[in-house]
Parts: structure tokens; sequence; C-alpha cells
């Protein structure tokens, strides 16, 4: 297995490094370049590499909420595509996953209802209060079950 140098082994934290090209002339004779030197002959510069990682984790880091909340802008700009609304067939999920990905992002359950409800409104046709709530009574409490939000 070879990396690209420059890339990153994660199971050690290790960068991969590229020492030098090794090469012969017309005259049979050895000559090396660093990767530097051959980037700088090709007018290609590598990107910064970051430090590895050291020391204890951020307990406040919250990168799932931000992979949420990454559906979430994906979702309300599917809605804006569709004009603003559901059809018939997708009302039901749309409402789902609505509710899931903001119970995800920490939205309180009261809000999420709301929100809820105010998208089953808008679908084309409206999609009734109890069918709705059912919807997404089911995405807030899927929030708990992990292989239910492995569906989407």
């Amino acid at each position: 297995m070879m990396r690209v140098p420059g890339s990153r082994n994660p199971k050690s934290g290790a960068y991969v490094r590229f020492e030098r090209l090794i090469g012969l002339d017309r005259q049979r004779r050895v000559y090396t370049y660093s990767l530097q030197q051959l980037g700088e002959s090709l007018g290609v510069y590598g990107p910064e590499m970051r430090p590895t990682k050291t020391g204890r984790r951020n307990p406040n880091f919250r990168g799932h909420v931000h992979r949420w909340y990454q559906t979430y802008i994906a979702l309300n700009q599917l809605r804006q595509l569709r004009g603003g609304a559901f059809s018939d067939g997708c009302r039901h999920w749309a409402c789902y996953i609505l509710a899931l990905v903001q119970t995800k992002i920490g939205t309180k359950a009261a809000d999420v209802e709301r929100d809820g409800l105010n998208l089953a409104k808008q679908c084309r046709p409206p999609l009734n209060e109890s069918e709705a709530l059912d919807s997404i009574r089911s995405g807030i409490r899927a929030k708990r079950n992990s292989s239910e939000s492995r569906r989407l």
C-alpha cells in the first residue's frame, strides 16, 4: 500500500513524507531531487501541514451537531427547490426528517413540533395534524435509536 505524500495515516497519526526522487542522467550518473525541489520546478507547492493532535480532546467539541446542521440546511434547500413545500408521497418523510434533524441539533421538542406542523400545512396537499404529529414524534423518538437515524 502506498500513501500520497503529504497525507496523514489516521492509525499512527504520522504524516507521509517523500524524501528523495532518484534517477539517472544520459551519462548514467545518479541525481536526486527532493519533493520540494521537484514541486518548485513544476510550479506546484504543497499545502500547509496541520500539526498532529496531542493531548486531551476538547470536552465541548460537538462535531455531530455540525453534521446534522448540514443535513438541516440541505433539507431546507430541497424544500426551496420544490417550491417551498413537499408533495404527496414525501410529506410524511419530510416531517419525520425535519423532526429528527432538529432534535439532533438540540432544538426543543415543542419547537420541533411547531416547525413540523408548519411544514405539514405548507405541503401539497396539506398533511392533516394527527398524521403530521405521528411523523414528527417518530422523528423525535428516533434520536435515541441509532438504527433509525442510519436510514438517512
